[in-house]
């Protein structure tokens, strides 16, 4: 699922800014980017996000700012004088005139220029750690927005689905006699006259209903369905317990689909695979 938080405060004379984003991934891939002198927040920062999401690949960038009243830093002297030395240097084997004016002279000093020294990583701990909680928040509030619009939808397939399992166990209430009537007419038609009690056309007609029945996988169906519409309702991570669910679907449907005698069964099978697999694609997102 995708979102972005972002997260400000301010250390001193330095500006902190957290910005965590996230997109589709089925794992979690946690990324984190802080200055080199905070190197040892990587973990901490990684797990914060590991206490909170379960899944995508999760972007946390740490940056640093000068506020607006801070001081403008200052200037490493000494780099600024080794500058200087090497161009005047360089001009006198040129043979070349050295006269830096002061435009000449701000170019280099802002080469050189220092800005302020960043808190200590143990003093800026705590801030670092509240921003990224709030910026956090924000990525996971966007989250649960999309993850609304996408529960929606998920039902409203689910639904739509169960209306064609629904039909399809319609359809099959009358399968056995329907097949029992057709064989008689074709043995008639062959011009074998066979009693309705005989033996071997009871066993074959018995040998078809077996064959044919898929009361279980229905009923299975039906209730895997009603467990997936509950656990959209539920709070948490869900994501996993729906892969599950839609797992044990695609292998009742397989089912159906392999016992299905008529037309009418088959072409629901079609469909209901069909919104199966739009909902499967969209279940890889879910936390």
């Amino acid at each position: 699922m995708t979102g972005f938080g972002r997260a400000t405060t301010q250390l001193g004379a330095t500006g902190l800014v957290v910005e965590v984003n996230s997109v589709n991934r089925r794992n979690l891939e946690v990324v984190v980017a802080v200055p080199k002198e905070w190197q040892s927040f990587e973990k901490p920062l990684g797990d914060e996000v590991r206490s909170m999401l379960d899944r995508g690949r999760v972007t946390v960038s740490v940056q640093t700012q000068d506020m607006p009243d801070s001081s403008p830093g200052r200037i490493d002297e000494a780099g600024l004088s080794a500058t200087l030395k090497t161009l005047r240097e360089f001009a006198d084997r040129e043979g070349l005139d050295f006269s830096p004016d002061s435009a000449l002279m701000f170019q280099i000093a802002w080469q050189h220029r220092v800005g302020p020294v960043l808190p200590d990583a143990e003093d800026a701990r705590e801030s670092v750690l509240g921003c990224i909680r709030e910026a956090l928040a924000d990525l996971c509030a966007m989250r649960r927005r999309e993850g609304a619009a996408m529960g929606a939808d998920l039902e409203s397939r689910v639904l739509k689905t169960i209306t064609w399992i629904e039909e399809i166990r319609t359809e099959t209430s009358g399968s056995v006699a329907k097949y029992r009537d057709l064989l008689f007419q074709r043995l008639r038609q062959s011009g074998l006259e066979l009693d309705l009690d005989d033996e071997r056309v009871l066993r074959e007609i018995a040998l078809f209903a077996d064959r044919c029945d898929i009361s279980e996988e229905l009923t299975r169906l039906e209730s895997h369905f009603e467990q997936f519409l509950a656990c959209l309702g539920e709070d948490g991570t869900i994501g996993r317990k729906l892969e599950f669910l839609l797992q044990e679907i695609g292998r009742e449907l397989n089912t159906v689909g392999a016992k299905a005698n008529n037309i009418k069964i088959s072409g629901r099978v079609v469909d209901a695979k069909s919104e199966f697999e739009k909902i499967r694609e969209q279940i890889q997102n879910v936390e």
